[in-house]
C-alpha cells in the first residue's frame, strides 16, 4: 500500500519562505534582521508538524513502514546535501590552505553523517575558529533534525502498538527537553560561567522540544483526524483562525526584528517563535494571513526552494569572508545572495525535481544510489585529513600540516598549562585550586613580589614574565578565562563574562591583592572583547576598568603595570600567513592584511586614559607595529616563531620577546 500523506498546504511553504529569508538576511545583513536566527526554530516546528502528521496518519491507516519512511527522508534530504558537500569540497581545494582544508574535511564528514551539531558543540570555546569562517556551520540544524528522526518514528511506532498515549509521551519528551534547555541556557548561566550555552545551542537535547511542539498540533488520538480543524468561529469580522494567524505572524516578526544574539538562546525566549509558528500552523490554510500572504504563489515558490537556499547561502558567504579576510561590503553580500539564489534554483530543478520524478519508478535504485553518494562524500572528507589537506597543491606549505599540529600542541600548553589559570565551571573549585597550587606564591626570601592577574591573555604572557623575572622576583598569578578582569563589583550580567562565577573570582582576587600588597601588580586582558565585541562587551568597561585600577593604586599599591592590548588578527595570524605563502610564497615581516583595527583603536583609548601616578600603561602596539603594519614573527622560522597562533593569544616565544623589549 502507498503511504499516507497529509493534504498539501501551500501556506506551510510560505512559512518556510519566511524562515529562510529571515536566516539569510540575518547572516548577510545582520543589522536588518537581528533576530533572523529564529528561522531555524521555525523550520523545526514545521518539520515536527509535517513528519509527525505523516507518521501518525500512516499508523492510523496501517500503512506505516520504517523502510518507506527512511527512503522518503533520504529522497528529500540527500540529493541537495550531496551536491552542496561536493561543491564545498571543490571550493576548499581551490581556496583553502592545507590546515583550513583539513578542518573543512572534518566538517564535510560530520555533515554527511548528520553530526555537525556535535562537532560544533565540542569546538565552542576560547580557542575556537570564528564561526563566520566555517563553511558548513549551517548543517548543525540538519544534524539535530535527523538525530531526532532516528528516535521519534520508533517511539511513535512502539507506543502505537502498545496502545500507549502518544500525546502524553510527546508532552513528556517536551518537558524533559525544555527543562534541559532552560537549565543550560538560563540557570547554568547564573550559577556558572556561561560556557555551556555555546555548545548547548547546537545539542539535540535542547532542541527536540521545538520539533515536538509542531507534532503536538497533530491529533495524536487513535481515532480522530489531524488538526487543524477548519470549522470557523467568528469574533466580529475575524474568525478565530484569522486571529491565530495574525497573532502568530506578528509574533514571528517581533522575533525576527526584535530579538538579537545577546539573548540567552534558545532558553525561554525560544517559546515566542515556537508558539507563534504553532499558531500559524493551527490557523489553517484558509485563515487570512495564511491565505493572502503566506499562500501567495511567489512566496510559496521561495518556500519550495527553501531547503537548497538554506544549504547554499552559508558556504557562499563563508568562502567570500575567507577570501576577503575582512567584513564583506554590501555589494559583495548582494552578489553572494544572487549566487545563492542561482545555485538553489539549479539544485531544485536539476537535482531535486529529477530525483523526485525518478523516485516513484525506481525507489530502491535511487535510495541505494543516494546512500552510496553520501558514503562517497564521507570518504572524501576523511581523505582530506589523510593527505594533510592535499598540501602538495602548494609546494611552500608541503610538510606544513604536521609542523602545525606539533606547534599547535605546544601553543596550547603555553596558553593554558599554568596551574593558576582556569576556565572551569565552578568558582568554588577554582578558588580552592588557587590556594592548593600556591598561586599567590607569597614572598619569603626578601625578593620583590610581583602578582600577575587577568584572563587567558595574561596566561599567554606568563611564560615571558616568568622567563625574565623569575630569578629577581617572587611571581604570583591569579588568572581566569571567560571573565572580565579587574572590576570588583560586576553589576551587569550577560551570557559570557560577568556571571556569578566571575563576580566571586574577582572579589577573591581583589581581596588577595589588598592582603598581599604586591610590589608590582601586572594586569593583562583581552580589552578589545570587553570594550567592543558583540557577546562580550561590558557597559562602560574602559572607565570602570581604569577606575578600579586607580583605586587600587590609591589604596597603597606601589606600582601597577597594565600590559596593553596586543594587535589581533582576523581570522587568525596563522591563517593570514598561510594564505600569504599559498598565494605569493612569501611571508612579510610586518603586515596590515587581516589586522583587526579595533585592537589598535582600543590600545589608543587605553593609552589616552588618565592613570594615577604609579600606574603604567605599556602599549604593546607601539612595540609591535609601525606604518608598515604589525610584526608577524619574532624570527624567521614559520610557524614556530609566530607572534600568535590564533587571533591574539601570544606564543611562548612572542611573550618572551615582548616582555624583554
Amino acid at each position: 500500500m502507498s503511504p499516507s500523506k497529509l493534504n498539501y498546504r501551500p501556506d506551510i511553504d510560505g512559512i518556510r519562505a519566511l524562515a529562510v529569508i529571515a536566516v539569510i538576511i540575518f547572516h548577510a545583513f545582520p543589522l536588518l534582521a537581528k533576530g533572523g536566527f529564529v528561522g531555524v526554530d521555525i523550520f523545526f516546528v514545521i518539520s515536527g508538524y509535517l513528519i509527525t502528521g505523516i507518521i501518525v496518519k500512516s499508523l492510523k491507516d496501517r500503512t506505516f513502514s520504517f523502510k518507506d519512511f527512511y527512503a522518503r527522508r533520504i529522497r528529500r534530504i540527500f540529493p541537495a546535501l550531496i551536491v552542496v558537500l561536493i561543491a564545498t569540497w571543490f571550493a576548499g581545494w581551490l581556496f583553502l590552505t592545507p590546515t583550513e582544508y583539513v578542518f573543512l574535511g572534518k566538517h564535510i564528514t560530520a555533515g554527511a553523517l548528520f553530526g555537525s551539531n556535535i562537532i560544533l558543540a565540542n569546538e565552542s570555546g576560547y580557542f575556537d575558529s570564528s564561526s563566520d569562517l566555517k563553511p558548513l556551520l549551517n548543517l548543525w540544524s540538519l544534524g539535530v533534525e535527523e538525530q531526532f528522526y532516528l528516535l521519534w518514528p520508533v517511539i511513535l511506532f512502539v507506543c502505537w502498538r502498545k496502545k500507549i498515549s502518544l500525546k502524553w509521551i510527546a508532552l513528556g519528551v517536551i518537558a524533559v527537553s525544555f527543562s534541559w534547555n532552560i537549565w543550560t541556557t538560563f540557570l547554568w548561566n547564573i550559577f556558572s560561567i556561561g560556557l555551556y550555552p555555546y555548545g548547548n545551542y547546537y545539542l539535540p537535547f535542547s532542541r527536540f522540544w521545538e520539533i515536538l511542539a509542531g507534532g503536538l498540533l497533530i491529533d495524536l488520538d487513535r481515532k480522530q483526524e489531524n488538526l487543524p480543524v477548519q470549522n470557523k468561529i467568528y469574533l466580529g469580522r475575524f474568525s478565530c483562525q484569522d486571529i491565530l494567524s495574525i497573532v502568530g505572524f506578528a509574533g514571528l516578526l517581533v522575533c525576527i526584528f526584535g530579538f538579537n544574539k545577546e539573548l540567552p538562546y534558545p532558553g525561554v525566549c525560544a517559546l515566542v517563535p515556537i508558539v507563534s509558528t504553532m499558531l500559524l500552523l493551527a490557523a489553517g490554510s484558509d485563515s487570512w494571513i495564511n491565505r493572502n500572504l503566506l499562500g501567495n504563489r511567489y512566496i510559496v515558490f521561495v518556500g519550495l526552494v527553501s531547503y537548497p537556499l538554506y544549504l547554499w547561502h552559508w558556504p557562499v558567504l563563508a568562502f567570500a569572508r575567507i577570501i576577503s579576510y575582512d567584513t564583506l561590503s554590501i555589494e559583495v553580500r548582494l552578489i553572494c545572495i544572487a549566487i545563492t539564489v542561482t545555485l538553489a534554483m539549479l539544485t531544485y530543478f536539476l537535482v531535486e525535481k529529477s530525483v523526485q520524478s525518478i523516485f516513484s519508478r525506481k525507489r530502491v535504485a535511487i535510495t541505494s544510489l543516494l546512500c552510496t553518494g553520501l558514503l562517497l562524500v564521507v570518504f572524501l572528507g576523511l581523505y582530506i585529513g589523510h593527505t594533510n589537506g592535499f598540501e602538495k597543491r602548494f609546494p611552500a606549505l608541503e610538510g606544513y600540516a604536521q609542523k602545525m599540529k606539533s606547534f599547535s600542541n605546544t601553543f596550547d600548553i603555553a596558553a593554558k598549562s599554568s596551574k593558576c589559570f582556569f576556565v572551569t565551571e565552578d568558582a568554588v573549585d577554582e578558588l580552592r585550586e588557587y590556594e592548593k597550587n600556591n598561586c599567590l606564591n607569597n614572598p619569603v626570601n626578601g625578593k620583590p613580589y610581583m602578582l600577575l592577574v587577568g584572563d587567558s591573555h595574561a596566561a599567554s604572557i606568563f611564560p615571558g614574565v616568568y622567563h625574565d623575572f623569575e630569578e629577581r622576583t617572587n611571581i604570583g598569578r591569579l588568572m581566569a578565562g571567560y571573565c572580565i578582569p579587574m572590576i570588583e563589583n560586576l553589576n551587569y550580567r550577560n551570557h559570557t563574562d560577568s556571571t556569578d562565577r566571575c563576580q566571586r573570582i574577582n572579589a577573591y582576587i581583589f581581596s588577595k591583592i589588598r592582603e598581599a600588597k604586591p610590589d608590582i601588580l601586572l594586569v593583562d586582558a583581552y580589552y578589545l572583547a570587553y570594550a567592543l565585541q558583540d557577546g562580550w562587551s561590558y557597559p562602560n568597561f574602559i572607565s570602570d576598568f581604569v577606575e578600579n585600577i586607580n583605586q587600587l593604586k590609591v589604596s597603597g599599591l606601589k606600582h601597577i603595570i597594565v600590559i596593553g592590548q596586543v594587535p589581533t588578527w582576523k581570522p587568525s595570524l596563522r591563517e593570514v600567513l598561510e594564505r600569504s605563502l599559498m598565494r605569493r610564497n612569501y611571508i612579510a615581516e610586518r603586515s596590515k592584511v587581516g589586522l583587526d583595527e579595533d585592537s589598535i583603536k582600543v590600545d589608543s583609548i587605553l593609552k589616552a586614559e588618565k592613570w594615577k601616578s604609579g600606574v603604567y600603561y605599556i602599549p604593546i602596539v607601539d612595540n609591535l607595529c609601525d606604518q608598515y603594519g604589525c610584526l608577524t614573527m619574532v624570527g624567521k622560522n614559520f610557524p614556530n616563531d609566530l607572534i600568535t597562533l590564533d587571533y591574539g593569544h601570544l606564543t611562548e616565544k612572542a611573550s618572551i620577546y615582548i616582555v624583554k623589549n
